[in-house]
């Protein structure tokens, strides 16, 4: 809760009340010092002085490091809602028609009519990307709505595991190639899952609708935009938490 009127006024008094009470201490036990600098006295209030002196100094310190430190926190909190609210706002007013990559100019991989998603060759998926030179590939179905988002680096991660597992010595030579989509989703849940973490967005809605959804489904890092938002729907375009990310910098 912000401080009050009052209550700013009052922890100024009680900082300069601090400040001037310490000044007048280290000044009252520096006369004394000087009045009593002689004899085995003057030594007792020298001893007294360095004890006191630095204990009064730490006190005075830390009450005055208090005081303006809550007041640089407060306007550092400030600031940066100020600046989270600037950069929504920035993204309210982008289209995801604007920022998206339209899907007919996307590398995809359209499924055939009686194909199957788990029928997918990884290796195949790895090769088409790196063809590109992308580092993810969407799945689309026949009917062209989205079914499974693919980053490289889940098939390389999946793949690179399998082949550091050692086999049985009676098992036949394991050919990474002929691993699918079906293999991973069995012997690898958490990429799997990863690989279905996108989401849609109607056409109508803007950059801050997308990342709002994004951020709720857990490692999501894609949205597809399609007619209603709806996942049955032909994909539109395709947006990223790259370009997100892109469009919120200052």
């Amino acid at each position: 809760m912000a401080d009050t009127p009052s209550d700013s006024i009052v922890r100024g008094q009680l900082a300069q009340a601090f400040a001037y009470g310490g000044v007048a201490t280290v000044l009252a036990l520096g006369a004394v010092a000087i009045f009593f600098s002689k004899g085995d006295q003057g030594e007792q209030a020298r001893n007294v002085l360095s004890t006191i002196l630095p204990l009064v100094g730490t006190w005075v310190g830390t009450v005055l490091a208090f005081y303006f430190a809550k007041d640089n926190f407060e306007s550092a909190s400030r600031s940066t809602k100020e600046l989270l609210g600037t950069l929504d706002e920035r993204l309210r007013t982008v289209p995801v028609t604007t920022a998206m990559i339209p899907i007919d100019k996307a590398t995809v991989r359209k499924l055939g009519a009686n194909e199957k998603p788990d029928d997918l060759v990884l290796q195949n998926l790895a090769d088409e990307m790196r063809a590109a030179q992308r580092q993810r590939l969407p799945i689309l179905t026949a009917g062209g709505s989205p079914c499974l988002i693919f980053h490289l680096s889940t098939i390389t991660d999946y793949l690179s595991k399998i082949a550091a597992t050692p086999q049985p010595a009676n098992a036949p030579p394991l050919d990474l190639k002929t691993k699918t989509v079906k293999n991973l989703r069995d012997e690898a849940k958490d990429l799997y899952e990863m690989a279905t973490a996108f989401t849609c967005v109607a056409k109508q809605a803007t950059l801050a609708d997308a990342k709002t959804k994004m951020e709720a489904i857990k490692s999501c890092a894609d949205v597809f935009v399609t007619e209603s938002g709806q996942p049955s729907e032909p994909v539109l375009g395709w947006i990223t938490n790259v370009e997100i990310r892109l469009r919120s910098q200052v």
